[in-house]
């Protein structure tokens, strides 16, 4: 039985209410505007990092900061990062509404498995990864091959298609339920680029903005992480649309999100042919290869910042597995182990160094929790979550803000670290 919002949001109710009773808004961000009724709403920026099934926790934590007032202005992520800031920029008419609700009730009720369309074997290689008595995902695989069970297609997908799965499942889903929040019409980047200028139309429209600023302080951006393997560099998307198509206003946001949740063997990687447009409009070779945007940048929080002071703080939500226990070192036994701890440590290490190096970054990371009921930790592919576990996970998200915004005070960030 599909989870109804109320499951999630009921059991955080009143911790957001005892929240709200001692919060002001004007701490939190200089962008504030107030509607007919005197009552304000702040802008804030966003970025997202992927997490797979573990989004449900981002969406708490849009929940909960949706509900203490906030609305927001420039919103990015990577790999499920880029899932949850499309469906937030598609969500509403306009940068204003609230659109957490919407989120919550996609990814509650999301069906994981059925993005795993390679077949009846890539399930079988999934189900064994996720069977934590089984031994390691990579010494079942090995173990599996030898056996010559199940997995003999699975490798010649990975070396005739470069991935397991097509991704073709995914792709179909997240366009569907981009286009059912756009009036069921495709969302284009030409509809991206109208509804965000109706966010300043309707903000200059029907709220009282301060002297101070103009519309154009609030306007809103989108933007996901892609990362070009064949040029070897980042792309986002669609800042960088330039860069490979002659008019982009046609493609389809969803294509953005497809190629940023391209994880490397699992899905097959998605290329410039393979955007929604013909091939007259590209401008560079149509073999180009997409993969997950993890590769190059998981947690992108640097990409909205600005010099000198900025107008409202980015904040970065981190589902942080650890929440500061010292890591453990992966095991390494094998050529499989090497291959993924290699890209991990490609994935991990830029943003783990960004933060590292700038306080005035950590500041602004919202950490999360991956723990479910009874102390289990939810996985990025634990695709037969429990409810229990989601809305637990929820929780994490919400309690996660709301401790954040308890310390909170942007104009003290300004003057320690700007």
């Amino acid at each position: 039985m599909p989870l109804k919002i109320e499951d999630l949001t009921g059991p955080v109710e009143e911790k957001i209410q005892r929240s709200k009773a001692g919060f002001e808004i004007e701490k939190a961000t200089r962008l504030t505007a107030a509607n007919p009724q005197g009552e304000k709403i702040g802008f804030v920026d966003v970025v997202m990092e992927g997490g797979g099934v573990k989004g449900i926790t981002t969406a708490g934590a849009i929940y909960a900061m949706e509900r203490l007032g906030f609305r927001f202005r420039k919103i990015a992520g990577t790999s499920a990062g880029a899932i949850c800031a499309a469906l937030l920029v598609a969500a509403g008419e306009d940068a204003l509404d609230m659109k957490s609700t919407t989120l919550t009730k996609i990814l509650s009720n999301m069906d994981f498995y059925s993005f795993v369309d390679g077949g009846a074997d890539a399930r079988a290689l999934l189900k064994s990864y996720n069977n934590p008595g089984s031994g390691t995902f990579f010494k079942e695989f090995l173990q599996t091959m030898r056996k010559g069970i199940s997995l003999i297609r699975n490798v010649n997908d990975l070396v005739g298609e470069l991935g397991i799965n097509p991704g073709n499942e995914f792709k179909a889903f997240i366009t569907d339920k981009m286009e059912s929040l756009n009036d069921h019409m495709p969302f284009t980047v030409a509809a991206l680029q109208d509804k965000l200028t109706r966010h300043i139309q309707s903000l200059e429209a029907d709220y009282q903005i301060p002297g101070t600023f103009t519309g154009q302080d609030f306007a809103a951006d989108f933007q996901v992480v892609v990362s070009d393997v064949s040029f070897q560099r980042k792309a986002v998307f669609p800042r960088d649309t330039v860069r490979y198509f002659k008019n982009p206003d046609n493609i389809l946001v969803g294509d953005f999100v497809r190629a940023s949740m391209s994880i490397p063997i699992f899905f097959e990687p998605f290329r410039l042919i393979d955007f929604t447009t013909g091939e007259a409009n590209l401008k560079a070779p149509g073999h180009i290869a997409f993969v997950d945007g993890g590769l190059v940048s998981n947690f992108p929080l640097s990409l909205f910042d600005v010099k000198g002071k900025p107008r409202c703080p980015t904040f970065g939500l981190l589902i942080d597995e650890l929440k500061g226990k010292q890591p453990e070192p992966n095991k390494v036994d094998n050529l499989f182990e090497l291959g993924m701890a290699m890209f991990e440590t490609t994935r991990e290490y830029g943003d783990k160094a960004y933060v590292a190096e700038n306080p005035s970054a950590a500041a602004r990371i919202i950490r999360m929790s991956n723990t479910g009921v009874q102390g289990k930790k939810i996985g990025t592919t634990d695709f037969d979550i429990a409810d229990g576990d989601k809305i637990q996970l929820f929780k994490n998200g919400v309690q996660a803000v709301l401790e954040k915004m308890s310390e909170w005070d942007f104009e003290k960030y300004i003057r320690k670290f700007r």
